[in-house]
């Protein structure tokens, strides 16, 4: 059973008011000191996952609203990543921010993750290799996981940054939001967002049914020329 589950696209999104997880301390990440940010006219998720890429600091985003696409400027001084996540998210909804193992999870309050986040995955098994195609693993395995009767994928992915790798990896009984969070981490400049039809993205980006991932692009595309343009999710 052939199962397309993979586009290149690019994103934008919107946020409010973030506090942090219930008794959980903030983390060396959430305190960690960044120099200034700036956005102009762009998607409150575009200005999230661009402020990661920058900045070193992966993003779980566990959901996907409307507020992702509203365009957002602001300007802010050096301050703490929690400062500028807050500042970028806004207050049009509450949002709670946690960090562990080196990455911010976000979280929409009175938003319920999908339930996939906590599906456990017997086994997942990686040879170091670009995290483009880690994504991809990562989405069979899952896909296979909930449903063994899939066999087959295709689809397209755009390969980003070469020397953007993780693993190897070899774990079981893992939570899928575990894994997603352990790929990202070992990135350090990558994100995942819960996928959602309509949502514009930041490329390159690598789309399935479940979550979207979005990584540092192939330094040659950052050669004088025309910007990637940005996509849909469809």
């Amino acid at each position: 059973m052939l199962w397309q589950w993979c586009a290149a696209i690019a994103i934008a999104s919107g946020i409010g008011c973030a506090q942090q997880h219930p008794n959980i301390p903030i983390s060396d990440l959430l305190a960690r000191r960044v120099p200034a940010y700036r956005v102009q006219n762009e998607p409150r998720l575009n200005a999230l996952v661009r402020f990661g890429r920058e900045n070193g600091i992966p993003l779980g985003i566990e959901f996907s609203t409307t507020e992702l696409d509203d365009t957002v400027n602001l300007s802010t001084s050096a301050t703490n990543v929690r400062g500028v996540l807050n500042s970028i998210l806004g207050v049009t909804r509450q949002y709670s921010l946690a960090s562990a193992r080196g990455v911010v999870s976000i979280r929409a309050v009175g938003v319920p993750p999908p339930a996939w986040l906590v599906h456990r995955v017997r086994r997942f098994r990686l040879t170091r290799a670009q995290f483009s195609w880690a994504s991809i693993k990562l989405c069979m395995t899952v896909e296979t996981s909930m449903d063994p009767a899939k066999q087959g994928f295709g689809g397209d992915y755009p390969p980003g940054d070469p020397d953007d790798r993780v693993g190897p990896v070899d774990v079981r009984d893992v939570a899928v939001r575990e894994l997603l969070n352990r790929i990202v981490g070992t990135s350090g400049h990558s994100s995942w967002v819960v996928t959602r039809q309509g949502a514009r993205i930041l490329p390159p980006a690598s789309v399935n049914r479940l979550w979207t991932t979005m990584y540092r692009p192939d330094p040659l595309s950052e050669l004088p020329g025309p910007p990637l343009p940005p996509a849909i999710v469809r």
